[in-house]
């Protein structure tokens, strides 16, 4: 049985990337920089590499490291050479979850890469296993078969579907995932698809939001959270 995520029950903000507006996305300093600014939770992206499970949201290397290439066709080594941004390496899930344990709550978004999903969960049963507890955190994925295989291989973690524009089966998704929140992007969360996800009980999370008025309205509407990527602009608002 999975355990319900321990979201704010105020209101909760997902550091987008880590805090991709004013640290370099998903980078260790990123994740660190949005706790400093207050975060419960963070949000990344989880690709599988061949040799391993790397933060990256691209399928090519050049916009956030300046290389050439595609992430999953190049050796680890050569990946773990490059800047992602300040000094900042690439870092693999399992540096990620050592780093971050006790500290936030986790949503991962499932990428590309083959297993992705087998693997993740793999990984994910692993780090609760050595403590991380399960409520801490959350699975994404815009896939929803490879969401369910997730399901498969760690059924004790948590998972929302991923949503970039309305459909009619948000809802049956959801429940057939068991899922605890449904995720949606912010084109999508106009007031009579929010008044049907508010009403089904499910959390509603909307991405990516960085202006405090907009998140306002989303609240009033029945949202339960947002992504951002200055989460300064929300924490210390409050």
């Amino acid at each position: 049985m999975r355990p319900p995520p321990a979201f704010d029950p105020q209101f909760t903000i997902f550091g987008h990337r880590g805090a991709a507006g004013c640290a370099p996305e998903n980078t260790l300093l990123g994740f660190h920089t949005a706790i400093a600014q207050g975060v419960s939770w963070i949000e990344c992206d989880v690709q599988a590499h061949p040799e391993a499970l790397l933060l990256f949201h691209d399928d090519l290397l050049r916009r956030t490291t300046g290389a050439r290439g595609r992430l999953l066709d190049t050796p680890l080594a050569a990946l773990k050479a490059l800047d992602a941004g300040g000094g900042n390496t690439i870092p693999t899930l399992r540096e990620t979850l050592t780093a971050l344990q006790g500290k936030v709550g986790l949503n991962i978004e499932l990428k590309a890469g083959d297993a992705v999903a087998e693997r993740t969960g793999e990984a994910l049963c692993l780090a609760v296993e050595g403590g991380w507890d399960p409520a801490q955190l959350l699975v994404s994925a815009f896939d929803h078969a490879v969401l369910q295989r997730f399901c498969l291989a760690a059924p004790q973690i948590p998972v929302a579907p991923l949503f970039d524009r309305p459909s009619p089966r948000m809802i049956e998704v959801a429940r057939a995932l068991d899922a605890a929140a449904i995720h949606i992007g912010l084109a999508v969360a106009t007031p009579i698809v929010l008044s049907a996800l508010s009403a089904s009980g499910f959390p509603i999370h909307v991405y990516t939001v960085n202006q405090p008025t907009l998140a306002e309205r989303l609240r009033e509407r029945g949202v339960s959270g947002i992504f951002t990527d200055y989460p300064q602009r929300f924490i210390l608002r409050d």
